[in-house]
Order: C-alpha cells, then sequence, then structure tokens
C-alpha cells in the first residue's frame, strides 16, 4: 500500500501514538507477545539502517536483525512457556508497557521515515515518467525524422534514376542532331562546291563567247576600215583618172556623200561592238563578283553552322553537367 504524503502527516501528528497505517514488512501478533528486548532492538537496527541509506551491507543487517528477532523470540517464547514462574507476570507486564510505548514511538518514527521515502520515491518515479516519456517523444521524433529523410533519400534516388534516364536519352538525341548536322552540312557543302564550279563554267564558256564575239568584232572593224580604205583609194584614184567633165558634179557628190554615209554606218557598227564589249566585260566582272560574293557567303554559312553545332553541344554538356 502507497502511502501518500496527506496521509503520513497525519499519521504522524496522532496524539494517540498509534499509526494509522503499518509497515507490510511488520506484523503485530496477538496470541503470543514477542520480547520488548529482541523487538526494541530489531526496531532500533531497522531505524539506524532507515538512516544510513539502503545499501547491501545494511540490508543485509537488517535481514540478519529480523532473522536474529525471529530466533530469539521463538526462542525465548518456549523457554518463558516451560520456565516462567507465576509471581514475574507483574513484571513482564511492566516491562510489556515500557517496551509498547518504545515500539509506538519507533513504529511513528519508522512510519515518518517511510513517508519520507516513499516521497522520495514518488518524486524519483514522476522524473522517471516525465523522462520516460521525454525519451519516447525524442524517440518519435527521431523516427519521424529517420522515416523523412528516407522518404527524401528515395526521392532523390528516383530523381537521380529519372535524370540520368534523360540524360541518356539527352545524350541520344544530341548524338542524332549531331550526325544529322554533320550530314546537312557536308551536303551544304557539296551543294555550294557544286553550285561555284557551275558557276565557274557558265562564266567561262560566257567569257570565251564574248572573247569570240570581240575577235568576230574585230576581224569586222578591220574589214569595214581595209573597205573603207579601198573606197577612199577608188574615190581619189577615179577623180584622178577622170577626164574633165566626164563626171557630173552632183554624181560626184552623191558618190560621196554615199561612201561617207558608208563610213559613218562604219563607225556606228564599230561603235556598237565597242559598248557591247564593255557591256560584256562589264557583266563579265559582275558576274565573277556575284561569284565571289556566293563564296564567301558559302563559307560563312558552313561556319556559322559549324559555331552552332559547337554551341548546342557546349549548352548541353552543361545543362548536363
Amino acid at each position: 500500500m502507497i502511502v501518500t504524503p496527506s496521509e503520513s502527516d497525519s499519521s504522524a501528528s496522532s496524539t494517540n501514538g498509534t499509526p494509522e497505517h503499518k509497515p507490510p514488512g511488520i506484523k503485530v501478533a496477538t496470541r503470543r507477545t514477542p520480547s520488548p528486548r529482541k523487538t526494541a532492538s530489531f526496531m532500533t537496527a531497522l531505524l539506524s539502517a532507515m538512516r544510513m541509506g539502503p545499501t547491501r551491507s545494511r540490508m543485509g543487517d537488517i535481514g540478519g536483525a529480523i532473522s536474529s528477532l525471529t530466533n530469539g523470540s521463538s526462542k525465548e517464547q518456549m523457554t518463558e512457556g516451560r520456565n516462567s514462574p507465576e509471581g514475574s507476570e507483574s513484571n513482564e507486564l511492566v516491562e510489556g508497557g515500557s517496551a509498547s510505548s518504545t515500539l509506538t514511538d519507533q513504529v511513528t518514527e519508522m512510519d515518518v521515515l517511510l513517508t519520507r521515502f516513499l516521497k522520495v520515491c514518488c518524486v524519483l518515479k514522476n522524473e522517471s515518467d516525465l523522462q520516460l516519456a521525454e525519451t519516447e517523444d525524442e524517440n518519435d521524433r527521431l523516427s519521424n525524422q529517420l522515416r523523412s529523410q528516407q522518404q527524401v533519400i528515395e526521392q532523390q534516388h528516383s530523381d537521380y534514376e529519372v535524370l540520368a534516364c534523360s540524360e541518356a536519352r539527352a545524350r541520344k538525341e544530341l548524338a542524332a542532331v549531331t550526325h544529322d548536322l554533320e550530314v546537312a552540312n557536308k551536303n551544304l557543302t557539296k551543294y555550294f562546291e557544286a553550285e561555284y564550279d557551275h558557276q565557274v563554267m557558265k562564266l567561262q564558256n560566257e567569257v570565251e563567247k564574248l572573247g569570240g564575239n570581240v575577235r568576230h568584232l574585230e576581224a569586222l572593224n578591220e574589214e569595214k576600215e581595209r573597205q573603207l580604205e579601198e573606197a577612199l583609194s577608188r574615190l581619189s584614184a577615179a577623180q584622178e583618172s577622170a577626164p574633165a567633165n566626164h563626171v557630173s558634179e552632183a554624181s560626184h557628190y552623191r558618190e560621196v556623200s554615199c561612201l561617207s554615209d558608208k563610213v559613218t554606218s562604219l563607225r556606228q557598227s564599230v561603235m556598237e561592238r565597242e559598248k557591247q564589249i564593255i557591256e560584256l566585260n562589264d557583266r563579265h566582272a559582275k558576274d565573277l563578283a556575284g561569284l565571289r560574293e556566293a563564296q564567301g557567303q558559302t563559307q560563312y554559312t558552313s561556319m556559322q553552322l559549324t559555331s552552332t553545332v559547337e554551341t548546342v553541344l557546349k549548352q548541353n554538356v552543361n545543362s548536363w553537367i
């Protein structure tokens, strides 16, 4: 039975000297009265042991006191039952009264000590309960934290697997895009090279045609100049060899004007041929400039495609890292 502080205080402050609650280890015999000396020595040993503390040696002393008390009381009872005279009953009653008062005081003192001990036990139990509750709360908190960390680790692992799959897929896509860009660059380079060769051949053919036309025009010009010189020489020869009044002046002027018209037409044709030659030369220069520009544009496009491929590769590598 656990004694509360209020009950122990009320039992300690009682005036009749009899405690309300008896310790569980003490039993009061109604038929046989133990020896007052043995009882007093037992209570003294028990109180001294309670005052000194619950060590093993002191508890052994208490056990020894209990055993000696039990054995001594039983032996004294047997001897007193056999050898006690009838005239010693009054002395035993006096000694029993004094022993009972001493026993009452000792029981009261022991009740107070037990009350204090129970108070200490209650305090220790409360503290142990609080510590146990705190330990359980800490254990729950650590368990929850461990579960949350485990969930975070599992989530990170799944994210890592997803990222690994995405990285592998991105690498495959990048390899495919790189291959497509390389193929497109090669095809574009081949196309521009073929177009460049075609334009060069076309310009060379036009240059050859222009050269043939120029040579033809120069030959025609030389032929016209030669014909003009022959006509002038014939005219001068005719004027010198003609007799007086043989050719009329009007016919002479007509022939001269006709020859002049021929010379003028020849000169105009020569000028037109020269103008055509100049135009052909200008067009040839423009074609050459366009060809050079196309070649530069091809080189610039190829460099731009190469730089684009390098930029895409760097961006993908940086994003994977």
